[in-house]
């Protein structure tokens, strides 16, 4: 009777590896879906990226594999989905191999010097740095 309850071994693989899934994409940098070019890094993917991705990985396939090997039945049952959802997870990490990097076309970077310069220029402020930060604060 007691090979139709799910021991602790199952309910660990499945729980791994829905954690694993939902808490990778925060690891990487922001995709770009572009309509009819194709999707896009935001930045490199930083090392340390690479190294949670294959951890996670190993460790959703090696409590899968034990819930497979010693579980009873409804641990087999959590397992199979933890190996569909490592599977998952292993699709998102291996496409990261294949994507190429494009800056955001409104990237903060980028703008900030052209949104200072416009400032300066409808301001009409031709004068020193001291007169421009004393009539920025308001003291002028």
């Amino acid at each position: 009777m007691t090979r139709y309850f799910p021991t602790l071994r199952g309910c660990i693989a499945f729980l791994l590896a829905v954690f694993a899934l939902l808490y990778f994409p925060f690891v990487c940098p922001a995709l770009y879906v572009q309509s009819g070019v194709g999707t896009f890094l935001s930045e490199p993917v930083r090392p340390a990226a690479w190294i949670v991705g294959a951890v996670f990985i190993l460790v959703c396939a090696l409590a899968s594999a034990e819930a497979f090997r010693r579980g009873t039945f409804p641990d087999r049952i959590f397992a199979a989905i933890a190996v569909l959802l490592t599977i998952c997870l292993m699709v998102k990490y291996f496409r990261l191999f294949g994507l190429t990097v494009h800056k955001s076309p409104n990237s903060a970077g980028a703008n900030a010097d052209y949104a200072l310069l416009f400032a300066l220029r409808i301001s009409g402020w031709r004068q020193s740095p001291a007169a421009w930060l004393s009539w920025s604060l308001g003291c002028a």
